[in-house]
């Protein structure tokens, strides 16, 4: 490009903002063989990496992720460990993994190219020629996999069954944040550039591959022959007696190969699944605007037929739900494949999504559904993961919510897991949909949860489900319930069509609400999303005005956020009229017009957001009753050994139990608590007990204050105090010791990946022993 245009076009770029937004696109052609006796892959690639940026590049950063499984000392190998996982730490040399034989040659010279100083699975290629903005770079260098154990993490074989997940050379991102040169982490998934991929797999006859892309014509037939026997075939087993258990063993490989070659245009990443034992699946989807048809296919072993019989339709109901709601489907085949996954429940890919253990169908579907959603958050969306997780898992946690929601309105939380808890619960069992509210709920009223904006890596593994996945689409949910959905959807809809097959950060998904809602929505992006700050709303008074026209509602917001409320009036236990009032800081009075719902008397209770659509973490103070003596004090709610927390009840559980000792011999007792999934900030166990053999009481007693510092040093303080007594063990005589023990806990290290604690604890204990003459 002549260096007056490239001057001239700088120019324009810096002045018009339209110009501003620029992306690399990366084009792979890969050849690979597999050598399933050594679970190694041989291969070559060529890359053309084209500099959209304005900048000359004099380096290039190069993932080779396969050495993440090379030992204890790569980046994954220390997160796992972290975690509790020693699998990759203490690891045989045979269960290891590693990529060698490079030789990078770019421009057909070789260079120079060395390990990143830190990191064995991230390269730094040195440049000869400098690369100007607008030239194509280039690269080719063969490779070889040594494939690891499975256990492991993504990348892996169990047997002869493949997961071939970040498996070659791929260029890092470089963004007008730099080069992002991430090594391999189990927690933190990826940011990648987009490109088309040309890729031929070389393996024995009778694998079963899924792949990311197309089968090209060269390939398509004889495969589409191979499949279609094995998709007769599982029709066969299938209408067989379901208690028919199938050999999950591997047959022979057979000496002849076959070499599969795909295409796919506009994706950030490939990967391919292979197992000789699968199953086939297969129909055909046509999408409801463009009627385009879209192949859909499942791969699962034979022991889990009856399971995944169905599977095919699954991914049909999500690519129609996802296609309805976010943007059409734009690829022309998508994959479920049932395989062995050390990482979550499932992990997802371009156009192919692996899937692991699952319980029944609803929970297979579920997992199936989310995987499939993620071509769409991850897929074309290319976000990235490590620094911004909530973009892909949070919205597409939200989808995943209310396709559940809108297909399955009766499930419970509870009975997908096959467990029947309706004899201990005290009214009905909560909803399928408030997995994800209770899962945040845990974490932050425990004053444990870490900030959404975050890292990846710098999430504890109990936070990264509580918030990136559980928070985040708790909090789109209100949002949703806010705005509309209407304004959200179209919201939604705008963003997928700005930035598909491109890289949004945070801001550009902002831009879309605000633009659509026209409103200023730090509140939430900031605020909520961007923190771990708790919300809170409390009804201090409910009065009517002398003019009888108008309710008035002394409301008080004990967070930092100045976040809408909902204001619900509640008869008979149901929600009336619903109003939404826009945030505000600390105390503020808010009117409700009686032209809208007549009389008080007509009205049993107000409360916050009486249907949990806000993210409101005490729920304590949300509701006033009309008509009674004490109306912030809820009628009081006796359950068997737990329950769920209830915002309009004061609940206590209990549960008898008998014990045992030398002094009091056999007792008699009963457990109270108020103890939840939600930790109350005054919570109590109380154990009571009576001895049969001393005619005495005794028992256990604890209660604990909790208190919520702002300050950034301490999470949580605790104050308790608990009382012991009780007989003593080992020893026929009448003896009893009591032991009292005031404490004080300090919680410290907010949003770090480890928490420490710093407890101040005083113990009197005293003992009887009576003497004998």
């Amino acid at each position: 490009m002549n260096q007056l245009i490239r001057v001239l076009l700088l120019l324009t770029i810096g002045c018009n903002p339209a110009w501003a937004y620029w992306q690399q696109k990366v084009n792979f052609q890969i050849e690979v063989a597999l050598d399933d006796r050594d679970h190694v892959l041989r291969g070559k690639e060529k890359i053309s990496y084209i500099n959209h940026s304005p900048d000359t590049l004099l380096q290039m950063y190069m993932h080779l992720w396969p050495n993440a499984y090379n030992g204890e000392k790569s980046a994954l190998a220390t997160q796992l460990l972290d975690h509790g996982e020693s699998y990759l730490h203490y690891s045989m040399e045979g269960d290891l993994g590693f990529i060698d034989s490079l030789d990078f040659q770019v421009n057909h010279k070789s260079i120079t190219w060395r390990s990143h100083p830190e990191h064995d699975d991230v390269a730094l290629l040195l440049l000869e020629d400098p690369l100007l903005p607008g030239d194509t770079l280039h690269i080719s260098t063969p490779f070889k996999v040594k494939i690891p154990h499975s256990d492991i993490s993504r990348l892996g074989h169990d047997g002869q069954s493949y997961q071939m997940s970040q498996w070659f050379p791929k260029p890092a991102v470089y963004d007008m944040d730099g080069w992002h040169p991430y090594p391999y982490l189990d927690q933190g998934e990826f940011y990648s550039e987009f490109g088309d991929f040309q890729v031929q797999i070389t393996l024995p006859d009778n694998y079963v591959v899924a792949s990311t892309g197309n089968l090209s014509e060269a390939s398509r037939s004889l495969e589409y022959e191979f499949l279609e026997k094995r998709r007769e075939k599982t029709q066969v087993i299938l209408k067989k007696d379901s208690s028919l258990v199938l050999s999950n063993n591997f047959p022979a490989s057979t000496k002849k190969l076959k070499t599969l070659h795909f295409e796919q245009k506009n994706v950030h990443d490939f990967a391919w699944f292979a197992d000789k034992r699968w199953l086939v699946g297969h129909e055909i989807l046509t999408l409801p605007d463009s009627k385009r048809r879209v192949d859909l296919w499942s791969y699962f072993l034979p022991s889990h037929a009856k399971l995944w019989h169905k599977s095919t339709d699954f991914i049909r109901k999500s690519l129609v739900f996802y296609s309805n709601e976010v943007g059409e489907f734009p690829y022309d085949h998508c994959t479920a494949v049932d395989g062995d996954l050390s990482v979550g429940s499932g992990m997802e890919y371009p156009n192919v999504t692996i899937i692991g253990q699952a319980d029944d169908k609803l929970s297979l579907e579920e997992v199936i559904m989310h995987e499939v959603g993620h071509n769409w958050f991850y897929g074309m969306l290319g976000s990235d993961e490590r620094a911004h997780p909530w973009m892909d898992e949070g919205l597409n946690s939200y989808f995943e919510r209310k396709y559940m929601k809108n297909y399955y309105p009766n499930a419970v939380l509870l009975g997908i897991r096959g467990i029947d808890l309706s004899l201990v619960l005290q009214g009905d069992e909560p909803a399928l949909d408030s997995y994800y509210w209770y899962a945040y709920a845990f974490q932050a009223s425990r004053g444990q949860d870490q900030s959404g904006g975050l890292k990846a890596n710098e999430f504890t593994p109990e936070n990264y489900a509580a918030v990136v996945y559980a928070k985040s689409a708790v909090l789109f949910n209100y949002l949703a319930a806010y705005l509309g959905e209407e304004v959200f959807d179209q919201a939604i809809k705008n963003y997928f069509k700005d930035w598909k097959f491109k890289h949004p950060k945070p801001e550009d998904l902002r831009r879309s609400f605000e633009k659509e809602s026209e409103e200023d929505l730090s509140w939430f992006f900031q605020g909520l999303l961007g923190s771990n700050i708790r919300l809170d709303y409390g009804i201090k008074s409910v009065k009517t005005k002398e003019d009888n026209l108008f309710v008035k509602l002394v409301i008080k917001n004990y967070s930092s956020v100045k976040a809408p409320v909902k204001i619900d009036l509640i008869r008979n236990d149901s929600v009336v009229y619903s109003y939404w009032f826009t945030g505000f800081e600390g105390q503020k009075n808010l009117f409700l017009p009686k032209d809208d719902f007549g009389n008080l008397d007509q009205i049993d209770a107000i409360s916050i957001d009486q249907e949990n659509v806000m993210p409101d973490l005490n729920r304590e103070n949300n509701h006033y009753e009309l008509g009674v003596f004490f109306p912030k004090i809820e009628p009081i709610e006796s359950s068997f050994l737990f329950d769920v927390p209830k915002q309009d009840k004061t609940q206590m559980c209990y549960a008898p139990f008998l014990a045992y000792n030398a002094t009091d011999q056999l007792q008699l007792g009963v457990l109270l608590h108020n103890s939840m999934l939600i930790e109350k900030k005054m919570r109590y166990v109380m154990m009571p007990t009576y001895g049969f053999g001393s005619k005495r009481l005794g028992g256990f007693y604890k209660g604990i204050y909790s208190f919520y510092p702002r300050a950034n040093l301490w999470e949580k303080i605790n104050f308790a105090i608990a009382y012991n007594r009780n007989g003593l063990s080992g020893t026929p005589r009448d003896g009893y010791f009591d032991k009292l023990e005031p404490a004080v806990t300090f919680f410290m290290n907010r949003n770090k990946p480890t928490t420490h604690q710093f407890k101040l604890r005083y113990s009197r204990t005293s003992m009887f022993v009576p003497t004998f003459n």
